[in-house]
């Protein structure tokens, strides 16, 4: 993460010292090339000369030449920066934010595992659950990636001058919330998985799970509260979490999800 944010800013730095740069070149230049017209232009005045006329022409047509350049390159890395910046809102739109539809196996992937680990029944413990709760985690670490690889990729274009649409911006951060409540929930099923591999022992969890115990169930679980119960609790929150989602994901592609459309240069 800090070196993706690190190549961001030195982006933007790189950006802004090109054109300082630029124009202080092209000023130097200019300015020099000013002065030489005007010695020129007095040497002819006391001679006459024909070469030094040719010279002093040649010398504007070259001081023009410049300034041409540095119109054109001024107005051509502003064009440069936005086709950078889709490029990355088009990484994060094809690649990140289409895999969040009604598709998308989170859901269903948490609870296939909570019921593999139940229909172990009496055969339950660590060492027969810990496959279930292995592919759980991977599952987990998966959408953490995706919801990492998405902000990052945000980060970015907003150092290229590009954000969401107008239209489309609250939908888009209300399906990003959605997709982190869905995590969530994924790692409190891996937490009252671990528990029901421990036959109820809240005591032999690691720092690790408790630290994934987002909705204080371990609290509630001391409490007396039934485990069946937290779990099925959980996995309807993580259904209404997963549709939030999907709906968003929909709103914001809308039915046209050109490019254009989705995100626009920032004013």
């Amino acid at each position: 993460m800090t070196t993706e944010k690190h190549g961001s800013t030195l982006a933007y730095w790189f950006r802004c010292t090109w054109e300082i740069a630029l124009t202080a070149v092209v000023s130097a230049i200019v300015t020099c090339l000013f002065i030489l017209v005007a010695v020129l232009v007095f040497r002819m005045t006391e001679t006459g000369s024909a070469v030094d006329w040719l010279s002093a022409i040649l010398n504007l047509a070259t001081v023009l030449t410049a300034i041409a350049a540095f119109v054109v390159a001024r107005s051509w890395l502003p064009q440069l920066t936005t086709q950078e910046g889709y490029k990355l809102a088009i990484s994060l739109v094809n690649d990140e934010i289409r895999t969040l539809d009604r598709s998308n196996p989170l859901k269903d992937d948490v609870n296939k595992a909570v019921q593999a680990v139940k229909n172990l029944g009496n055969r339950r413990t660590i060492l027969n659950t810990e496959p279930e709760i292995t592919k759980l985690r991977s599952i987990i670490t998966s959408a953490e990636k995706r919801r990492k690889k998405m902000r990052d990729l945000r980060k970015k274009m907003e150092t290229y001058g590009l954000e969401p649409a107008t239209d489309r911006a609250a939908a888009l951060e209300k399906m990003l919330t959605a997709l982190g409540k869905c995590i969530d929930r994924a790692n409190t099923a891996q937490v009252l998985l671990m528990v029901l591999s421990l036959k109820g022992s809240i005591t032999e969890l690691s720092q690790e799970f408790i630290n994934s115990d987002r909705f204080s169930m371990i609290e509630r679980l001391n409490n007396g509260e039934d485990l069946e119960t937290l779990t099925m609790e959980n996995l309807s929150e993580l259904d209404k979490a997963w549709w939030d989602m999907t709906r968003e994901q929909e709103e914001f592609l809308g039915k046209n999800s050109q490019i254009g459309k989705l995100f626009k240069v920032r004013r």
